[in-house]
């Protein structure tokens, strides 16, 4: 998540000093399936094991009003999730962070990294780590739809500008530009749903095949280290570093075993190649 999460809904009960500011006191689903902010220092929470506002703590124009079978549903699903941290301290932590991810997706599979305004946009790595999140715990659906929403966001030499709108209209808020990292998060988080699901990763094929291409296409053929590339800091710099390095050798490992899975008539030569490249940019790692 980006840096604001500290402010998304924490654990229920903690009390706040009121010189803290926070953008937002969580998230909640609002009429539209969207996510809609709690404002902060609120006495609103969201009714336990859901994403919908609990009516008892205030009314929050926008809010969805769940039904019975509404709440009922979310609850079951949650107790049929495959959960991390089930039967420890962790457990509730856990719960709150997968209801998180539920409220920040939008119906057409956008997931932001907030509500808040600032980060009220689609990271292609926030995006990876939410749809990894989901395929652990045994959601491969929801998880599908986040990364397919960043597949078709991507750019026609297969790479990814920082961030996205979320409301499917390929736009970007602002002029950050390329940032290289979101490739190999992008692949990485669809290798691992493709494990969990069987091997079906040919509905993404095409996203596959430009990724990798492009991780290939930056990559110094004297160094081996990619060109320089803002990374999850999104600062400026003039060299390579780790932050966008180590993310595409996972990328480029995760598609040297996506391809074979595609079927194409050029993925085994690709697939060859992503090896060469990932093996290059390792050592120079």
């Amino acid at each position: 998540m980006q840096p604001d999460t500290s402010s998304e809904l924490g654990t229920r009960g903690t009390a706040r000093s009121p010189e803290t500011r926070l953008y937002s006191d969580g998230v909640v689903i609002g009429t539209d399936g969207a996510p809609l902010v709690v404002p902060p220092h609120s006495a609103r929470r969201r009714l336990p094991g859901t994403g919908y506002l609990d009516p008892g703590s205030g009314a929050l124009p926008g809010a969805a009003v769940p039904t019975d079978d509404d709440v009922a549903a979310a609850r079951e699903l949650l107790a049929a999730t495959e959960l991390p941290g089930r039967g420890t301290p962790y457990q509730e932590m856990a719960e709150e962070a997968l209801a998180d991810i539920g409220v920040l997706t939008f119906p057409n599979g956008a997931a932001v990294a907030a509500g808040s305004p600032y980060w009220r946009y689609v990271w292609p790595r926030d995006a990876g780590y939410m749809a990894a999140a989901l395929t652990v715990c045994g959601r491969p659906e929801p998880a599908f739809a986040q990364l397919a929403y960043v597949a078709a966001m991507q750019e026609q030499d297969g790479t990814w500008q920082a961030r996205y709108l979320p409301d499917g209209s390929r736009d970007v808020p602002d002029d950050r530009g390329l940032q290289l990292d979101g490739i190999g998060w992008t692949l990485w988080a669809t290798w691992l749903w493709a494990g969990a699901t069987g091997g079906g990763a040919g509905q993404l094929a095409p996203m596959v095949r430009a990724a990798v291409a492009a991780a290939l296409a930056a990559l110094d053929p004297s160094t081996g280290l990619p060109r320089a590339s803002q990374d999850f800091w999104e600062m400026d710099l003039d060299e390579a570093t780790l932050g966008s390095a180590a993310p595409l050798l996972l990328g480029l490992r995760a598609g040297r075993d996506l391809l074979p899975l595609l079927g194409g008539p050029d993925d085994a030569e690709l697939a060859a190649r992503a090896t060469d490249g990932a093996d290059r940019l390792a050592a120079a790692i």
